[in-house]
């Protein structure tokens, strides 16, 4: 017999606790998609790879992947547009001439038991193209397409992934977590790693007084740099192609600055903007007071500040903890000779000057110092001496004078970068 899956499970793949019109629905319709998937074919080739409790889990994925396309959401149908513009096909792996797009499909839900598989454990990897994951897709569109035309949408769900054209970069910073953290599609994905790294937290500090700052500083971090398994994106990314091109915002998400994490000098403030210098390479940035209350406390010019900004709308915005030092002469070497520290702000000199011209030069005098070839292989003790060898070749190409080579020498030593 069968057991049947209760409001606990369904509610673990769901972005709110209290129940919304339509859950009672789509439970049922969970139910119905694990006798599918239980068949006496199918049942001991899936107890193989996940358990009972997970099997659950399983049917009520499928059946938000129902839910998203009956509601609009538009989760799923944002994967299957980004990865149509990347690859020219609607899915990896599955596809076909008989693919509706925007609609269900068989062939989605043989690639989402497939994805889901191999994200909610990782000791054994499944191949696609396996007849099991063929016949269960079929097996579930079969209970879809029965609902089809009396499927209710979730309204609870649809106001959840809908972000008013008014948002600060506080409401977007929590739009990319309700994406990466809260949504079916990345539960296993984005939201799992979440979940493990602060369980790691709070095993590290649980002691500690400020366990709270590190959480906080950790889901700030997470938000801003998880790339989620299927197509690799960020979740500015995702909620720009949620959103869609038709929504301001989706310009305004592609357009976020990486967040820069660092220790910064504080320079003063007006009305409405708090002036800071990043140590580490000396580029200044206008924060905004809207985002930083700490502003106040702010009196003594060169305080050192420890914090992370974030470029929205053409505003700098504070984003994740906040530490104030006085100033400390060590800690501003230590950063000015701190490659990490220095590279954290590198973007910005990317959107100033042709970068890909000079990568390309770098890659062509590597060719070249390399005969030809992409790939080197050397002896450990011979590493350094390698690439000492190409720096010196590909300096030479760039054919600077003794002048431009001692000028730039000094400009490294005034900076404080010591070579």
């Amino acid at each position: 017999m069968i057991k049947k899956i209760y409001i606990d499970d369904w509610l673990v793949l769901k972005p709110y606790d209290i129940l919304s019109t339509t859950d009672s629905y789509y439970l049922k319709l969970s139910n119905e998609v694990k006798k599918n998937i239980l068949n006496d074919k199918h049942a001991q080739k899936l107890h193989s790879y996940i358990d009972d409790k997970e099997i659950n889990i399983l049917s009520c994925f499928l059946t938000c992947y129902f839910e998203d396309i009956i509601s609009g959401t538009n989760i799923w149908n944002s994967f299957v547009r980004i990865h149509k513009r990347l690859y020219k096909k609607p899915l990896p792996f599955f596809g076909g001439d008989n693919y509706c797009e925007e609609e269900i499909n068989s062939q989605d839900i043989s690639f989402l038991i497939w994805y889901f598989l191999n994200t909610i454990q990782d000791e054994k990897f499944i191949l696609p193209f396996q007849e099991f994951l063929i016949e269960m897709g079929d097996a579930v569109l079969e209970v879809f397409e029965n609902e089809w035309e009396y499927a209710p949408e979730n309204t609870r769900l649809i106001s959840f992934f809908q972000l008013d054209e008014t948002a600060d970069f506080y409401d977007a910073r929590n739009y990319m977590e309700k994406i990466l953290f809260k949504s079916y599609l990345f539960n296993y994905d984005t939201a799992d790693d979440l979940v493990s790294s602060e369980i790691e937290i709070i095993e590290n500090y649980s002691d500690d007084e400020n366990i709270s700052t590190f959480l906080t500083e950790g889901r700030d971090f997470k938000t801003h740099t998880s790339h989620t398994r299927i197509l690799s994106l960020l979740g500015k990314e995702w909620a720009a192609e949620i959103l869609g091109p038709q929504n301001p915002l989706s310009k305004s998400f592609l357009n976020m600055s990486p967040r820069v994490i660092g220790y910064f000098l504080y320079k003063g403030q007006d009305h409405t903007d708090i002036f800071i210098e990043h140590i580490a390479s000396g580029k200044k940035f206008k924060l905004t007071k809207k985002s930083f209350d700490h502003h106040k406390l702010l009196v003594e010019i060169d305080t050192i500040m420890r914090m992370g900004i974030v470029k929205w709308m053409d505003e700098w915005w504070f984003s994740g903890v906040y530490v104030q030092t006085p100033f400390d002469a060590d800690l501003v070497l230590d950063e000015k000779n701190s490659l990490t520290s220095r590279q954290a702000v590198n973007f910005l000199d990317h959107q100033k000057m042709n970068i890909n011209d000079i990568l390309q030069g770098q890659l062509d005098a590597f060719l070249e110092f390399n005969n030809g070839s992409q790939i080197a292989f050397i002896p450990c003790n011979q590493i350094d001496n390698f690439v000492d060898g190409y720096l010196k070749y590909y300096n030479a190409k760039l054919e600077l004078s003794a002048k431009e080579i001692l000028e730039t020498e000094e400009r490294t030593r005034r900076d404080g970068f010591w070579i």
